[in-house]
């Protein structure tokens, strides 16, 4: 997963066609859960965006005060959130169903 630090950077991540970008914490457990659950969806499909931010003022300006939270972009719109850490199963379905939308 690629890191995000800046405004830039996470406008640049939402403008792709698909990408999805994960706010937590390193030191998080639950983020370390769906971290690495999202990381071996990645290995699939590595031409699409998958990135990670622990950036607080990022997260404010999504209006994001929890963590784990999985934000799905299509061109720069958000299509979608997954908040906390569900099974890891359901994680992986929803990525994957993301990934092979039409």
């Amino acid at each position: 997963m690629k890191e995000i630090k800046t405004r830039e950077e996470l406008r640049e991540a939402a403008n792709q066609a698909r990408s999805v970008v994960m706010f937590g914490k390193e030191d998080c457990l639950h983020c370390s859960i769906v971290r690495t659950c999202v990381e071996s969806v990645e290995k699939y499909y590595p031409l699409l965006g998958f990135h990670f931010t622990e950036s607080r003022e990022l997260s404010n300006a999504r209006n994001i005060d929890a963590y784990p939270v999985l934000v799905f972009y299509e061109n720069g719109i958000e299509q979608g959130r997954l908040i906390g850490s569900s099974h890891i199963h359901k994680i992986k379905e929803l990525l994957n169903l993301w990934i092979l939308k039409e």
